[in-house]
């Protein structure tokens, strides 16, 4: 809100955000029955940090 000025972006923000997990849903359930739990959140969190490093 502060970097922005406006409510709207932040609610288009959070709705694309809650979308994208009801998508991706599906395709975690595979991943997750392929390989351990813990290996899918340290590599879940790694590709969080990558873009989330990148942000200035």
């Amino acid at each position: 809100m502060e970097q922005t000025n406006s409510d709207s972006i932040v609610g288009t923000f959070l709705a694309i955000n809650v979308l994208a997990g009801f998508l991706i849903s599906p395709i975690a359930g595979c991943v997750t029955d392929k390989f351990t739990r813990r290996n899918v959140i340290i590599g879940t969190f790694l590709i969080r940090a990558v873009p989330s490093g990148s942000i200035d």
